[in-house]
């Protein structure tokens, strides 16, 4: 169960979702500009992702994710401030995930999720993270060139 946010055939976004009886993987493995951009909102501040919420356990090394110094204008569809809590919460999907340090280095971060979780429930949530994440990247990360042009014209009198 895995799905890519693309752009131009370079996948941005990665998120795999695997369920044994021990539970639910999340594995996170985005493109070095999404990790960068993270980095840069707190000037590569790292933070363990245990003082916030404990839905996250780390697999294999403690799991970091990168402070933020500035205000990301909210969104009605996710939020990038719940770290370590569900990934579902309150009609939005929790994306702080992509602020994981490391995500975009080797495999990317793995982490378990506290819950129990049917395979429907699985699919809607892989769906969900599908569509915001191609939100998240549009609204922050997608290039984008703007032109303001302020022209006069001058009257006969």
């Amino acid at each position: 169960m895995e799905d890519a946010v693309t752009k131009g055939g370079v996948c941005r976004i990665l998120v795999t979702l695997h369920r044994t009886h021990l539970g639910v993987t999340v594995n996170v493995k985005t493109h070095p500009d999404v990790e960068e951009f993270m980095r840069a909102l707190g000037n590569g501040e790292s933070n363990l992702v245990g003082a916030y919420g404990r839905y996250w356990k780390p697999l294999e090394r403690p799991l970091y994710v990168y402070s933020i110094n500035e205000h990301l204008a909210s969104s009605d569809l996710y939020d990038l401030n719940s770290i370590g809590l569900p990934l579902e919460m309150n009609e939005k999907i929790n994306l702080s995930f992509l602020r994981l340090v490391g995500v975009s280095e080797g495999a990317g971060v793995s982490f378990s999720l506290r819950g129990v979780y049917s395979r429907d429930g699985l699919q809607s949530l892989l769906h969900a993270i599908t569509t915001t994440g191609k939100q998240f990247y549009i609204d922050y990360i997608k290039p984008v060139h703007l032109t303001v042009m302020v022209s006069t014209q001058e009257l006969a009198v």
